[in-house]
C-alpha cells in the first residue's frame, strides 16, 4: 500500500492500494459512516432544452461517498463501495443519491474518518511495509490439482484441474499424458499475476508433486523458488492439510494468518497449563491495564467494529495503556482466529507474571 498523506488531525489518507492483498486491508478499515473520494463513472441523462431527454452519456468524475457497505470482489479484483454521494463537484442532481465506487489495484482513493482506530493504524503501517507476504501452494495427486495462493487474507483458491492418466501398460501413452497434465498446470500458474519473489510450495502424496516440482524448476520464470513438501492428498484438500501441518509455516513463518493461529494456540496452551498467567474479557483485562503486568494483548478486529461508543472508548483508553507500559497489541483480523477470540470475550491478555 502506498500511503501518499496520513493526516490525523484532519482524520484524512491518501492512499494507493497496491495489491489485491491491499484491498483486502481495505476492506477491514473502511467502515459505514466514513467518507471516500475517488474517481468514478456514472451514466447521466442529456435533456434538451424542454427538459426532455434526448441521450445518455457516460461521464468520469471525482465524488465523495459516505459509505454504507464495502465488498471485494475477487474474480474482478476490484473493491466495491456503496453509499451515498456527499460531493459530485461540478455535476448536478447527484448529491443524496446511492452510487458505488469501484476501486482497483493502482487507483488511489481518500478516506475520512471522524475516529481512526489503532487497529486501523496498525494494517495501514502494515500493508505499507509488506508489499506481498504470499505463497502459491500447488497440491496434486492421480485425481486433480489445485492452485491456492496463502496470503493476508487467508487462502484464495485460483484454479482445480483434474487429472486424467490412462493405465501404465502402455508405457509411451503413460509418459505423454503426465508431461501433458504438467504443461497445463504450468501455464495455469504462467497466467497468476504473482510476484517474482513469491515462492511456489509443490505438495503432494506420491510421484506426481516430485515430477512436477522437477518440471516448473526447468522453467526460467519458476525456477529458483520451487519448494516442495508431502502431504496425503491432493487438491484442495491437500492445500489445506499443507497449512495444517506447518508445511507453510516453515516458508512464510510471519504470514499473518498462521502468526495469529500460532498466537490463539498459545493462548489456549496456556490456559490448559497455566490458567494464572491469562486474562480475558474486557473487564478483567481493564482491571490489570495500567499495573505493567500485560505482556501481550490480543483484540479481535471484529470486536472493535462492533461495540457501541462507550465500550470502545474504554477499549481504546486499555490500549493505550498497555503500550504505555511496554505491552505489545496485536489485532486479530482473520476470521477462523476472530470466531477463536471471540470465544473469550475477543480481549486476551497474556501476563508477564502469574496472578496470585
Amino acid at each position: 500500500m502506498r500511503i501518499l498523506n496520513l493526516n490525523l488531525k484532519e482524520g484524512v489518507a491518501e492512499l494507493v492500494p497496491e495489491s489485491i492483498d491491499d484491498l483486502w486491508h481495505l476492506v477491514n478499515i473502511v467502515k459505514p459512516g466514513d467518507l471516500v473520494e475517488a474517481k468514478t463513472s456514472r451514466i447521466i441523462k442529456i435533456r434538451g432544452s424542454m427538459g426532455e431527454v434526448e441521450g445518455r452519456s457516460k461521464v468520469s468524475l471525482n465524488i465523495k461517498l459516505k459509505v454504507e457497505a464495502v465488498q471485494l470482489d475477487l474474480y474482478v479484483k476490484r473493491l466495491k463501495i456503496y453509499g451515498v454521494v456527499e460531493d459530485s463537484g461540478n455535476v448536478e442532481g447527484l448529491k443524496g443519491r446511492h452510487h458505488s465506487i469501484n476501486l482497483k489495484v493502482g487507483e488511489p482513493i481518500s478516506l475520512f474518518k471522524d475516529k481512526w482506530l489503532p487497529n486501523e493504524l496498525e494494517r495501514l503501517e502494515r500493508a505499507k511495509l509488506t508489499e506481498s507476504r504470499s505463497l502459491v501452494v500447488v497440491s496434486i495427486d492421480r485425481d486433480e490439482c489445485c492452485i491456492a495462493v496463502v496470503g493476508e487474507r487467508g487462502l484464495d483458491v485460483k484454479a482445480e484441474i483434474p487429472i486424467r492418466l490412462p493405465g501404465k501398460r502402455n508405457s509411451e501413452l503413460w509418459e505423454s499424458s503426465i508431461k501433458e497434465n504438467l504443461k497445463a498446470i504450468s501455464e495455469a500458474l504462467g497466467r497468476l499475476d504473482i510476484g517474482e519473489e513469491v515462492f511456489i510450495l509443490v505438495v503432494g502424496p506420491g510421484f506426481l508433486y516430485e515430477k512436477l516440482a522437477e518440471h516448473l524448476s526447468r522453467e526460467p520464470q519458476f525456477k529458483s523458488r520451487i519448494k516442495t513438501g508431502k502431504v496425503s492428498i491432493g487438491g484442495i484438500s491437500g492445500v489445506y492439510e499443507a497449512l495444517r501441518s506447518g508445511l507453510i509455516a516453515n516458508y512464510l513463518g510471519e504470514i499473518r494468518l498462521i502468526y495469529e493461529a500460532k498466537l490463539l494456540d498459545e493462548i489456549f496452551k496456556i490456559l490448559s497449563e497455566k490458567p494464572n498467567v491469562v486474562t480475558y474479557g474486557i473487564k478483567p483485562v481493564k482491571d490489570l491495564a495500567s499495573t505493567g503486568a500485560i505482556k501481550t494483548l490480543l483484540v479481535s478486529e471484529r470486536l472493535l467494529k462492533n461495540l457501541p461508543d462507550g465500550e470502545l472508548n474504554e477499549l481504546l483508553k486499555v490500549i493505550r495503556e498497555v503500550e504505555q507500559k511496554k505491552g505489545e497489541v496485536v489485532f486479530i483480523s482473520s476470521g477462523l482466529e476472530n470466531d477463536r477470540i471471540l470465544s473469550l470475550g475477543g480481549v486476551v491478555a497474556i501476563l508477564r507474571y502469574p496472578l496470585a
